[in-house]
């Protein structure tokens, strides 16, 4: 079925560049081609498969969070400064995992498994006082995102960073090698 302006044989009539489509609305024109009634009438073209192939594996980071409340004073900082007193925070720590989208699970990883990996770590330090914990005798936000990568890396070893923020504004990020294969 042709529209009208249509060219016998199925060859468009229009200004240069342009067709004028079903609803009016420009087309673009190549010029001497036939325009398809449907994609079957391309070279090439078949019906599409029932199930659309697999993307490419690519790799999605996950993340869980825990709050830790803990006391801790900074004991090699400057005579005078505040963090030399004892205070505390409401750490609020999160942990990323990395890796393919599992075909059968659907996931990265159970977000369980990262929280039985935590438990030992909240049992350590929540409502404790950091200084006392071994290797946390200076217990700065960056000491404390190695200890607990240090702790959670036989576990996770998908986990790409651990993540501290000892306030709402103030933290850090610790990159450190991960053990399965990813970059």
């Amino acid at each position: 079925m042709r529209a009208q302006g249509d060219a016998p044989g199925g060859l468009e009539r229009a200004a240069p560049g342009l067709a004028s489509g079903s609803r009016g609305f420009p087309q673009p024109l190549i010029v001497g081609c036939r325009r398809p009634e449907s994609p079957s009438d391309l070279p090439g073209c078949t019906t599409p498969p029932k199930h659309a192939p697999e993307p490419p594996m690519s790799e999605i980071e996950i993340f869980k969070e825990f709050r830790i409340e803990a006391a801790h004073r900074l004991p090699n900082v400057p005579p005078g400064h505040k963090c030399s007193r004892l205070h505390g925070h409401s750490f609020r720590v999160v942990v990323h995992v990395a890796g393919p989208i599992d075909s059968i699970t659907g996931w990265v990883c159970d977000f369980a498994q990262i929280s039985r990996a935590f438990a030992p770590v909240i049992d350590q330090l929540d409502h404790h006082y950091l200084n006392e914990v071994a290797g946390l005798e200076n217990p700065t936000s960056e000491v404390l995102a190695q200890w607990i990568w240090a702790r959670l890396r036989p576990a996770l070893p998908g986990m790409t960073r651990i993540t501290v923020h000892e306030t709402c504004t103030s933290g850090c990020e610790f990159r450190g090698p991960r053990t399965d294969g990813g970059s």
